[in-house]
């Protein structure tokens, strides 16, 4: 039993799925207000429609009948302990030497994949390599996109890899331009590419491709399909149990974000005067705030869409942008979503539903049902998940 990763993936897993937004906010900005409030709009997104088969589990998950005394209990979720520490623990030694085989294991299982003959396992050796350097990553991204052009992840992976590279000759505008054969709607590619061209100093180039952003239908950085990528290629290769390779997936991802920080800067440092670029912020904050697949793009919407108002001096409208907002942390972010999301690392059905729902309808949608799903799984007096392993 491995009893020091078991406690740090509970510690971990507060802090990286229900405030995921805090791991890059340091990136984009300090003391721009953009990490005061971490809340979002995305109760008011507009839903994709649901297919027949996304109909059959929404009926699945709440065709029930919810014991309505509980509803507003805190305790009505299984809380299952938190493993502790004790003199049987392994000794520091042991520990690092675990760790140690562990990093082996892992650089096994990237070299395998990268020699793959199959696309996806390939992208997943290059993506959750732990030991490369941007240059590497940079160069193996272009390979592999130059193979395997329409692949979204690698697409993105590689823009976000050439903010810190000066390599023209491959971030470069016949990358860029190749933004709509590859995912016509998101609107995180072109933030990615406006952020690129701002850190370059192409302001007219960000602002035309940050124009282009606040168009888009969604903003996806592609994080449940990393992690099921994941789970599609790594985790059948490791003798993890499905929570710790999760865990895993998590933890890297949220390591490695998609670098778009500098098109949040071009919109906070401009002025007042610049009513064209101040708009198009505008634009871009009020889509993301709704139409985003992640509490924290739209969180970052929100924090656009109030800038905008302060900036006008109109404090009526900001200061209801900001409550709105609250409103909509409270809802996403509270202890019964902590208890459920702690919760379905102790039953792998649940986190399974989790990832299912976070692919097909984004964070938000994902959170809210997977707490539904906990409380009503949680008044079974038979449901007994506590005693599972959660990490192995």
């Amino acid at each position: 039993m491995r009893k020091l990763t078991l406690f740090c993936v509970f510690a971990f897993l507060v802090i990286v799925i229900l405030s995921r937004q805090f791991i890059q906010s340091e990136k984009i900005a300090v003391n721009t207000g953009l990490n005061e409030n971490n809340s979002n709009q995305a109760s008011l997104r507009q839903e994709k429609p649901l297919t027949a088969t996304e109909e059959q589990l929404e009926a699945t998950l709440f065709n029930r009948t919810i014991d309505t005394t509980l509803t507003d209990q805190l305790a009505e979720i299984i809380t299952c302990p938190t493993p502790g520490f004790d003199s049987q623990e392994m000794t520091l030694d042991q520990q690092e030497r675990l760790l140690s085989e562990d990093e082996q294991q892992h650089d096994v299982i990237i070299q395998a994949l990268k020699h793959s003959n199959i696309d996806h396992e390939q992208l997943a050796g290059i993506l959750f390599d732990i030991g490369i350097s941007t240059k590497e990553k940079l160069n193996e991204l272009n390979e592999f996109h130059q193979k395997y052009p329409s692949n979204k992840i690698a697409y993105l992976k590689l823009l976000s890899a050439c903010h810190s590279s000066n390599n023209n000759n491959i971030c470069n505008q016949q990358l860029f331009d190749k933004a709509n054969a590859v995912d016509q709607e998101n609107g995180m590619i072109w933030l990615s590419i406006a952020a690129h061209k701002f850190t370059h100093n192409d302001l007219q180039g960000a602002f035309e491709s940050l124009t282009v952003a606040a168009k888009k239908s969604f903003f996806s950085e592609y994080f449940y399909e990393s992690i099921a990528l994941f789970d599609q290629t790594v985790s059948p290769m490791t003798s993890k149990s499905y929570a710790g390779n999760i865990a895993s997936a998590i933890g890297h991802i949220s390591a490695h974000s998609v670098n778009y920080g500098q098109a949040f800067e071009y919109c906070l440092e401009t002025e007042v005067q610049n009513i064209e670029v101040l708009d198009a912020c505008f634009q871009l904050g009020e889509n993301m705030e709704h139409n985003s697949h992640s509490l924290f793009l739209s969180s970052l919407g929100s924090s656009l869409v109030k800038e905008y108002y302060l900036k006008l001096q109109d404090d009526d409208a900001a200061a209801a942008s900001e409550q709105r907002s609250s409103s909509q942390y409270q809802e996403s972010f509270n202890e019964q979503t902590s208890k459920a999301t702690l919760l379905m690392y102790h039953d792998e059905d649940l986190m399974r539903l989790w990832l299912q729902l976070g692919l097909e309808h984004g964070e938000f949608s994902a959170l809210k049902q997977l707490t539904e799903e906990a409380k009503w799984r949680s008044q079974d007096p038979n449901y007994n998940p506590c005693k599972a392993q959660v990490v192995q």
